[in-house]
């Protein structure tokens, strides 16, 4: 009882959360890794924009809302209108993202709509060699009379009107509660769903954590947090949704989990011991797939310690090397301290010199 009321002395919102924009987080980290040019633009100069959600992610945040036991309408708003579709669903979700980055507060009146306007239709009716591929044939005027009294700009409205919040259907909310439902109630996974605070045992759900890493601020915000005090361990989880649940092998290399998970298990380290717990065990993560379809049964990868070892220190996979995350920490701290962004640091240290490591078979 004693932990759980100092944590929740130091626990933020997600919203909260989210506004700690200078803070490095295991997104950033994946970003860097996956395009050092964007991670520039969007973490050093602020040029971040807010992404558009696919159903399979929608889907998964309110799984994530519902498990963690809060209210669905805190963090999402029911569409009233009947939803576009095709290229004036694009049009839209354009307009609302070009509307954020010309106007990003919300108590402030809309400026330059022409100019968001033609932003929106030139992201969506050109690809990048500038390839015609929706409002074929179609000048602006056009458009915009399309557009004019559409479900578009009904949609675009309501999405400026509920800016903080993420518009769903009530279908969507449905399969959202019923996977919960399952998780709740599946064998494989109702011991980790359902479980809650008791005697000897302390559970958190969107656990925050704010640490330093070679003297950069970091943040994480983990889905559920066991602490079980008899046993003295403490056992993050993870939840995972997708319409393909069965290989979560290829997700974890795909999407980075290695990364969240060893940085989390760092993160935990330096939480457990500002909370007098640094004798208890940091257990490895336990991700938990679930279908985003709602078909299939959940299933459960258990991490080891080799696993968390290999995220810090990186390894090879079919012969592609995955950087560890020691690596990508030092690298962007090396970046941010030197101001250098035009050349990876290993570049730097080669001065711009690269050796051929390639295999040759000269047997024939």
């Amino acid at each position: 009882m004693e932990l759980a009321i100092k944590v929740e002395k130091n626990q933020l919102s997600e919203r909260e959360y989210r506004g700690l924009k200078e803070r490095l987080s295991y997104s950033s980290l994946k970003s860097f890794d996956a395009d050092r040019a964007k991670f520039y633009y969007e973490y050093i100069e602020g040029h971040k924009t807010r992404d558009t959600d696919s159903v399979a992610t929608l889907v998964g945040d309110m799984v994530h809302t519902i498990l963690a036991g809060q209210d669905l309408l805190d963090k999402f708003h029911i569409l009233a209108i009947k939803e576009p579709v095709g290229q004036m669903k694009d049009l839209a979700n354009a307009l609302f993202k070009y509307t954020l980055i010309e106007s990003p507060n919300e108590d402030e009146p809309l400026q330059n709509f022409d100019k968001i306007f033609i932003n929106a239709v030139d992201s969506v009716k050109y690809d990048a060699s500038r390839k015609e591929i929706a409002f074929k044939g179609k000048t602006l005027d056009v458009i915009l009379d399309m557009y004019k009294n559409s479900e578009a700009e009904l949609y675009y409205k309501e999405l400026l009107d509920n800016r903080k919040k993420k518009l769903v259907s009530m279908s969507l909310i449905e399969k959202a509660e019923n996977i919960a439902k399952k998780l709740y109630a599946h064998p494989y996974t109702k011991e980790y769903a359902s479980i809650n605070s008791e005697k000897n045992i302390d559970v958190f759900t969107e656990l925050t954590v704010l640490f330093e890493v070679k003297e950069l601020p970091y943040k994480s915000m983990l889905d559920k947090v066991i602490v079980n005090h008899e046993n003295k361990t403490i056992q993050p989880l993870d939840w995972k949704t997708s319409w393909d649940n069965e290989d979560p092998q290829k997700a974890y290399l795909k999407l980075g989990y290695y990364i969240q998970a060893g940085l989390y298990n760092y993160a935990l380290h330096q939480w457990a011991k500002e909370h007098d717990l640094g004798d208890y065990e940091i257990l490895p993560m336990i991700y938990i797939f679930c279908d985003t379809t709602g078909f299939a049964d959940p299933v459960l990868l258990k991490l080891t310690k080799a696993d968390l070892d290999a995220a810090w220190k990186g390894f090879t996979v079919r012969g592609y090397r995955y950087r560890g995350i020691a690596e990508l920490i030092n690298d962007i701290a090396w970046h941010i301290q030197n101001r250098i962004w035009s050349t990876s640091y290993e570049m730097y240290l080669n001065k711009g010199v690269v050796k051929l490591h390639i295999d040759y078979d000269t047997s024939n």
